[in-house]
């Protein structure tokens, strides 16, 4: 077989787009068109899936959209709080998370008569709004400067070999950061007042409180921005590994934004079916279109067929000719309707900040 004989059909084709562009013009609009609306649709199903588990999420306290492992029992000494520690970051550091957070609570003490909840956090800076003094820079067996959550009470507090003072009062950023126990505390209502000191490990080493029961905490925040929506199936299973990682310490208890997740999940779905319906019908529309313009090149095709097997065409030929014309309008119109889809995505995706 020539290459003559193979580019002679192909130059038929291209003569015939040439020589009657409307009709494959029309085509190629109604294929771009289809095309485009395809693309959108996906695209636009997952930026709507997307957005409704950012929303989701934003909508709670970062306490609660991250993950959270919390050790409860007796108090431990150095070596044992330092295994934990490790063992704690490692299930959370499988997560994919943000930084891991350590938090310690010792519940309820009644110190000079008053009834507080000392309390420590990494970075404590970021978690407060401090309303008056400054923050604690320390924390000794001689005194331990704290911060207080909420006014009233005793400046400095003295029990036994135990020495507080007060340096400053302020605002939690989110209230349930130390957990579930201290919220009702904080949120107005009777109970102890919550101060906190400089730093875990300088409440950890005081002494005077080394027989009292604590509440031990490691706090990783689910990163928002980096989370999409066909990897939640994903960080559940992750989940599942990390509580099974730290499974052997029947002490530990690990928590996370299971049913946020499942939630943003289902109402992505839901935005994505509305959209998914709407852009199917469009589709309809413009299948309809394009068929109409494939009817009437439909005609033209079987009659450039007749005339070619009438000069003495082979019939392989005039199924090229045939075949070339055909391809060139759909590929053309499903190029161009992807790139307009895309482009079309893009400024979606740039404008939500996607």
């Amino acid at each position: 077989m020539s290459l003559t004989r193979i580019q002679a059909p192909l130059a038929v084709a291209a003569a015939r787009l040439r020589a009657h562009p409307l009709r494959p013009a029309l085509l190629v609009g109604g294929v771009a068109l289809a095309f485009a609306l395809a693309v959108s649709i996906v695209g636009g199903s997952l930026a709507a899936r997307q957005q409704a588990l950012r929303r989701t999420l934003s909508a709670l306290p970062e306490s609660a959209r991250g993950f959270r492992i919390d050790r409860f029992g007796p108090p431990l000494d150095a070596g044992d709080y330092a295994r934990a520690d490790r063992r704690a970051r490692g299930a959370l550091a499988a997560l994919h998370g943000g930084k891991t957070r350590r938090v310690v609570l010792f519940r309820e003490l009644r110190v000079s008569g008053e009834l507080v909840e000392l309390a420590a956090a990494d970075d404590l800076q970021t978690l407060v709004r401090l309303r008056s003094g400054r923050l604690p820079r320390s924390c000794r067996a001689a005194g331990c400067e704290l911060l207080q959550i909420r006014g009233g009470g005793s400046s400095s507090l003295a029990e036994g070999a135990l020495r507080l003072r007060r340096v400053g009062t302020a605002t939690l950023r989110d209230p349930r950061i130390f957990g579930d126990i201290s919220a009702a505390g904080v949120a107005g209502r009777q109970g102890p007042r919550l101060l906190l000191a400089s730093n875990v490990d300088a409440l950890l080493r005081l002494a005077p409180l080394a027989p009292f029961y604590r509440i031990y905490s490691w706090v990783s925040p689910l990163r928002v921005g980096r989370l999409r929506t066909w990897q939640i199936g994903r960080v559940l299973t992750d989940e599942s590994r990390a509580q099974t990682a730290i499974g052997a310490d029947a002490a530990m208890r690990l928590s996370g934004p299971d049913a946020a997740l499942v939630d943003a999940q289902h109402r992505g779905k839901v935005a994505a079916e509305r959209l998914v319906l709407v852009g199917g019908e469009l589709s309809a529309l413009l299948l309809g279109f394009a068929l109409i313009a494939a009817i009437g090149l439909r005609r033209g095709l079987a009659a450039e067929r007749r005339r070619l097997l009438t000069r003495g065409a082979r019939r392989w030929q005039v199924a090229l000719a045939t075949a070339s014309e055909i391809g060139a309008v759909t590929l053309g119109g499903a190029l161009l309707g992807i790139g307009a889809g895309a482009a079309a995505i893009s400024a979606i995706a740039s404008t939500t900040g996607l």
